[in-house]
């Protein structure tokens, strides 16, 4: 993630964020989508979304026969190999009533600056912080390890241009799916928060979590921890399930890097971006970068792509 300073100013911006979700909260919006003021994005933005919502919906629509679960609930992991679906194979009956991405969700986090696809459960037995380690982890509260497949994106960069920022190592994802793929699955230990949509209730919830209890870390280490069921402890007998949060890789929305402003780095590979180039991980036709050409009315085809393929058919 990226440093923002001092203890004082990270308690600041987690009032800032609660109070707007507490906007949402209070003018009764079904959904809010929430951006860093230096997010950016692909100008094909609508198309992707359009595809995300659909890719979204094995984990925020219930069937309509019962269990009246998610598809990805529905799911069992007991192999090392996760389930995966391609779109084609999302079934068709999954049709929302309140939004395109499904009646049943928390956060939908659009934009970050890393995650992991989840895990087999059995494999990763961690419990929360304080609990009792000899208690095995709850399935329940873990993240579903369904993976959505969306192949042959154009808007998503080749392998070797999958990085969370100039210095960093290469996303896994380039060396688990053919290029051009884009995946969509649950949270898990996601950071960042360039971009995340909260629903109504989502939005609740988080109220109650982090506008009643301590914020403790920043922003995007609670988010993550709460989207990876970290809140959800077992002795809680009240009904409370998991949160369900969806996210994608590569990400559509992406921190922008600006020209002459040098930002220290300190994931995994960090340094020091360029500051004589801006630039946009993950995005190819970024938006601020073209900023000038589409004002001037200028088509795809005169925009600049930032990571065009080095062969084309």
């Amino acid at each position: 993630m990226f440093c923002r300073g001092k203890r004082e100013l990270e308690i600041a911006l987690g009032r800032k964020r609660a109070l707007t979700r507490n906007r949402v909260v209070k003018s009764n919006m079904t959904s809010a989508l929430i951006l860093e003021d230096d997010a950016d994005w692909d100008i094909r933005v609508k198309s992707q979304l359009q595809v995300f919502a659909q890719a979204a919906r094995p984990f925020t629509q219930p069937t309509p026969v019962k269990p009246h679960k998610p598809v990805a609930d529905l799911l069992t992991y007991d192999t090392q190999v996760p389930p995966e679906l391609s779109l084609a194979q999302i079934p068709s009956d999954l049709v929302p009533k309140l939004t395109p991405y499904g009646d049943d969700w928390d956060v939908l986090w659009l934009g970050h600056c890393g995650t992991e696809l989840p895990k087999n459960l059995a494999l990763t037995p961690t419990n929360p912080e304080g609990s009792d380690p000899s208690i095995a982890p709850d399935p329940s509260h873990h993240p579903p390890q369904l993976r959505i497949r969306i192949p042959n994106d154009p808007t998503v960069p080749e392998p070797e241009h999958l990085k969370a920022h100039p210095f960093a190592l290469n996303d896994a994802l380039g060396e688990l799916y053919p290029p051009h793929t884009r995946i969509v699955h649950a949270s898990s230990a996601t950071t960042c928060t360039q971009a995340y949509a909260v629903s109504q209730y989502g939005a609740q919830k988080l109220l109650w979590q982090f506008g009643l209890q301590t914020l403790t870390a920043g922003w995007d280490l609670m988010l993550r921890d709460w989207c990876d069921g970290l809140y959800v402890g077992p002795a809680e007998g009240n009904g409370r399930k998991r949160p369900v949060c969806v996210t994608v890789s590569p990400p559509l929305f992406s921190h922008h890097f600006g020209k002459g402003a040098a930002s220290d780095i300190t994931a995994p590979g960090g340094g020091f971006v360029n500051k004589d180039k801006e630039m946009t991980p993950y995005v190819r036709l970024s938006v601020r970068l073209n900023m000038g050409s589409l004002v001037a009315g200028a088509g795809l085809e005169d925009l600049v792509d930032q990571f065009p393929d080095k062969t084309r058919a």
